[in-house]
Formats: C-alpha cells, sequence, structure tokens
C-alpha cells in the first residue's frame, strides 16, 4: 500500500470463508517497504498456504477504530500476485 492515511499505524485483515489470512482482527501490520515505480508501498506478506484463495481486505489504524471498506478493498481478490493500493484515511483504491 501507499499509505497516505496519516494513521501512526496500519495494518490489514483480510480473510476468505473462515480462513484469517493476517490472523485475528485488527489483521497484520506491514512486513517492510518497498520501492516500485519511484513510489514507496508497505507491503504484507501472504502465506503460502493461503496462495490462491479468493479473498477480501480491510485496511484499518491498527485497532484504533478506523477502517477502510470502500471499494475495492471488499472484493475477491484471488491471492496469485501483487496488488498495489492507495490508501487514504478515506478510502482504498487500486494504484494506477
Amino acid at each position: 500500500v501507499e499509505d497516505k492515511t496519516g494513521w501512526e499505524a496500519i495494518a490489514a485483515y483480510s480473510w476468505s470463508g473462515d480462513t484469517k489470512i493476517f490472523g485475528d482482527w485488527p489483521g497484520a501490520q506491514p512486513a517492510g517497504t518497498e520501492t516500485v515505480g519511484g513510489k514507496e508501498y508497505k507491503y504484507f506478506e501472504v502465506a503460502f498456504e493461503h496462495l490462491g484463495l479468493k479473498a477480501n481486505i480491510i485496511f484499518n489504524n491498527n485497532g484504533g477504530g478506523t477502517q477502510i471498506e470502500g471499494k475495492p478493498a471488499q472484493v475477491d481478490l484471488v491471492l496469485d500476485q501483487d496488488y498495489f493500493y492507495v490508501v487514504t484515511a478515506d478510502d482504498a483504491v487500486f494504484a494506477e
């Protein structure tokens, strides 16, 4: 994610049916950062056993009471590729 939220911390909660991709709420914090196309992204790592699942995702301020549920955050993402989001305090959209 390109984190433009201004939050102290960002977390991602993701699920596929009863499977919690990043564990219980509020989910996982980023595993690190990487620069792609001149932009810095925070990234979340998905365990191998979750690859290929169709999952939904909610970004939140690490359990502090704010979450982003806007499209395309809650859509079936097939966990088989990298997804790039721009996340603000109001929205989460695919990066261009």
